[in-house]
């Protein structure tokens, strides 16, 4: 009985399927769609390179690392050899005093000589 109520247009177009209109809006949703799915692919495929870059700098920075870390082993084997005691046992705070007199003194004696220097050369040009 529901069937007799329905008008004959509303079943036709149902029967007929979606208009010309309806096919448009949806082949332009497609183009849409594939267009965001080209840049999306474009995005990955840098994203996934940088990746990659980023994975070959971490394995030649760990190798450095691994170098300096030797050298710095030799360096220590080395001082140990010449000087008879682990570079360990230093206390950094001595070493650095240490240092920073012998550059105070190193360049308290450069002053004292430039100063000499220049004298010998006004006595010099006196004798002249």
């Amino acid at each position: 009985m529901s069937e007799s109520f329905r008008s004959p247009s509303s079943s036709a177009a149902k029967k007929r399927g979606p208009t010309t209109t309806d096919l448009y809006k949806l082949e332009m949703k497609v183009a849409e769609l594939r267009v965001k799915r080209a840049n999306l692919l474009k995005k990955h495929t840098d994203i996934r390179q940088k990746v990659i870059n980023k994975v070959i700098e971490n394995r030649v920075l760990k190798a450095n690392v691994e170098t300096l870390e030797s050298k710095v082993k030799m360096r220590k084997e080395l001082f140990e050899s010449v000087f008879g005691f682990s570079f360990d046992s230093i206390e950094i705070s001595t070493m650095l005093s240490s240092i920073h007199g012998s550059l105070s003194n190193t360049s308290t004696d450069a002053a004292v000589s430039g100063t000499n220097n220049e004298l010998s050369d006004t006595c010099s040009d006196e004798n002249i």
